[in-house]
């Protein structure tokens, strides 16, 4: 067991080395200002300088927008000719995974996400006329995003219109609910015998929020419909989420990625997408009941029962807990498990 000493110690430690390599990484600007200048942004600039080596390794020769006002060139961050190159940086330490808005005038989007260990994970690469080709698939796309993580997903913007590489320290497979965190966060809330009701959502929310971690405006209202149903209250969301795990309840996702930053055609596809993957849950685990979190989820989730070839189970929609629609989710879900309690079915 480590004194205090030893601790703080190490922290002051760990501190002089930050401050030491920020101290060498602003003097290696100030000397090479073409490859590392920049502001106090640091992760700004580390960005911008692995932009430079990803399109050199290319074989193309973009240089730094430089000057004290950067402001001057609202927008790119990097020149090509004609190209407005603008470079976006996600970190690891970003929970929400969003950043800034684009800004016009730019022709290509370098998004590069840091893993844990600040290695590079991703990097896409958007032209402006792939976004075109999108906001013609879907008109309600923005002309003017903001830049979000989940844009590198395979159902994300860049996944779909542009290019993803993976970096020196690329995520686990994202689409395989064995490998993604959340999904082996979920897994562990499977009902250990056997799951009676199955309640299929869109997706977790690109805001990093998520039903089993108990921080989402799902559960919350999933808790309060409980509450509600079974008269008892829950100490906190850890308590009801055992709960609901022992009611033979489980909550799982027809996208395997955000899909709420997507709209109309996109979207759709996202969510049609993910019908194969959910069909063999059904199949997987045959539930009595299924309650779709979201009207438009119908048509998806009766193919996949299809698709599933099992006896068709009981099929609740409900909206999906938002705004004016909360108190409807909560009231009306409560009511079917009450019925479910009267049949034995919990």
């Amino acid at each position: 067991m480590k004194t205090k000493k030893v601790i703080d110690a190490d922290i002051q430690d760990a501190i002089n080395a930050y401050l030491r390599a920020r101290s060498a990484l602003r003097a290696l600007g100030d000397r090479h200002p073409e490859r590392m200048g920049g502001n106090d942004n640091l992760i700004g600039r580390i960005g911008e300088f692995m932009a430079l080596r990803y399109f050199e390794r290319q074989g193309r020769k973009p240089k730094k927008v430089l000057g004290g006002n950067r402001s001057a060139n609202p927008g790119f961050d990097l020149v090509e000719g004609g190209a407005r190159i603008q470079v976006k940086v996600i970190t690891h330490e970003n929970k929400r995974g969003r950043g800034t808005r684009l800004k016009a005038p730019w022709t290509e989007l370098l998004l590069i996400e840091l893993g844990p260990d600040y290695r590079h994970s991703r990097i896409g690469h958007l032209r402006a006329r792939d976004h075109v080709a999108a906001r013609k698939a879907d008109k309600r796309l923005s002309k003017f995003p903001i830049v979000r993580r989940s844009m590198l997903g395979a159902n994300g913007l860049i996944g779909l219109y542009g290019e993803v590489t993976p970096g020196d320290n690329p995520p686990q497979d994202d689409t395989g609910p064995a490998h993604d965190n959340y999904e082996r966060i979920r897994r562990s809330y499977k009902p250990p015998h056997k799951t009676h009701v199955l309640l299929v959502g869109e997706s977790r929310p690109d805001s990093g929020t998520f039903f089993y971690n108990g921080d989402s405006n799902l559960v919350r209202h999933t808790q309060k419909s409980f509450e509600a149903a079974f008269k008892r209250s829950y100490e906190n969301p850890a308590a009801f989420l055992a709960a609901f795990k022992g009611a033979g309840c489980w909550l799982v996702d027809l996208c395997a990625e955000p899909v709420n930053g997507l709209k109309g055609k996109l979207r759709r596809e996202a969510c049609k997408a993910g019908e194969p993957a959910l069909a063999r849950i059904l199949a997987e685990i045959r539930p009595r009941v299924v309650i779709g979190v979201k009207m438009d989820l119908e048509p998806h989730i009766h193919r996949a029962i299809a698709s599933a070839g099992i006896e068709a189970p009981d099929l609740h929609m409900l909206p999906f807990p938002l705004y004016q629609h909360a108190a409807g989710y909560q009231s009306e879900l409560a009511r079917i498990l009450k019925s479910l309690w009267k049949r034995g079915n919990l």
